[in-house]
């Protein structure tokens, strides 16, 4: 049934992003036109630059070119494996799994059906905390390498498994909220510079933070908008009914630490903007399974007739959160 309900979630929601233009489509292309095919690298000397993508992401256009040259399918192909693994995740681990398919696409699928290396690394990281939940950290540790292929900040991950050895208590979480908090008043994502300045970072990683540091997007976002107090009301419910949560739901700690790990990025490095977002961004999956959890603990069952309103109020807020003509397809 898991399986099923992800293939079809999957395959409808590819084929329904397919159907638009959106950001960063020509962006996809570009880099998709200029990657050879496997067979010319290997029988004809193609160079494959790895300028365009990870050697992951660049070895998967490389492999697809060999079945079709058009980009409609390979984008149509990366919406759909990234999405599947996204919502196996959910239905295996979230307590109301319908809750949380509909917070994830209404929150985090908008930006996950157009940048394809994030989200296609994105959903290879949802295996690997489901192989997290289960105990298996040395699969984890591997399929989060494997996701760092696709894109490099998934390593970013690795010191979760570390976290997760504490279990905090309700006023520690708060405590670390309110820390979250006070660096992002600071702003930490300046030092990455001196990092950058100091070659204290590979020189890939160096360039690729480089690079979103001149867009227009590297500049400051601030802590006052949608998305912060969205997604801080999200964590201190999560927090807050502790107790309620953890009768149905045996993962809560898993889940809080990941959550809180993941807003450090949102908040602490909101000074600079595309990086923070890009990295909190990896977290989608985990979000969307707190929030089911949160909404759970007041139902104390899955209840179908709640969808409908929650979805309602789960676009609502998401088009407030991004400008509405870029989510009329929600």
């Amino acid at each position: 049934m898991t399986v099923s309900l992800s293939l079809l979630g999957a395959l409808l929601g590819a084929a329904f992003v397919s159907m638009f233009e959106l950001p960063d489509y020509q962006t996809y292309r570009s880099m998709f036109d200029v990657t050879p095919a496997l067979n010319d690298i290997l029988f004809r000397e193609a160079s494959n630059a790895h300028v365009y993508g990870e050697f992951g992401y660049t070895f998967f256009v490389s492999m697809f070119k060999c079945i079709s040259q058009d980009f409609f399918y390979f984008r149509f192909f990366s919406v759909f494996i990234a999405l599947y693994l996204k919502l196996y995740f959910i239905f295996r681990v979230a307590h109301a799994p319908s809750i949380a398919v509909v917070a994830y696409f209404a929150l985090f699928f908008y930006m996950d059906s157009f940048l394809l290396r994030q989200s296609l690394a994105a959903g290879i990281i949802a295996i690997a905390l489901l192989n997290l939940v289960r105990k298996k950290h040395l699969h984890y540790a591997l399929l989060i390498c494997i996701a760092a292929m696709f894109h490099v900040s998934a390593l970013i991950l690795l010191p979760l498994v570390f976290l997760l050895r504490f279990e905090l208590s309700k006023k520690q979480a708060l405590g670390l909220l309110v820390i979250i908090f006070v660096l992002g008043f600071i702003g930490v994502g300046k030092y990455l510079g001196l990092l950058i300045e100091h070659g204290w970072l590979p020189s890939y990683i160096s360039s690729k933070l480089f690079r979103y540091s001149i867009n227009n997007s590297g500049e400051a976002t601030g802590l006052l908008r949608g998305a912060v107090l969205l997604y801080t009301c999200g964590m201190l419910c999560y927090i807050i009914v502790k107790e309620k949560i953890k009768m149905h739901f045996e993962h809560y700690n898993i889940f809080l630490w990941g959550s809180l790990y993941g807003f450090l990025f949102l908040v602490g490095f909101n000074d600079f903007g595309i990086f923070g977002d890009r990295i909190f961004r990896l977290f989608g999956v985990a979000y969307a399974v707190i929030f089911s959890a949160s909404i759970a603990s007041f139902t104390y069952s899955q209840r179908a007739y709640l969808v409908l309103p929650i979805s309602f109020l789960f676009v609502i807020i998401s088009m407030l959160l991004i400008p509405t003509g870029r989510v009329l397809w929600l």
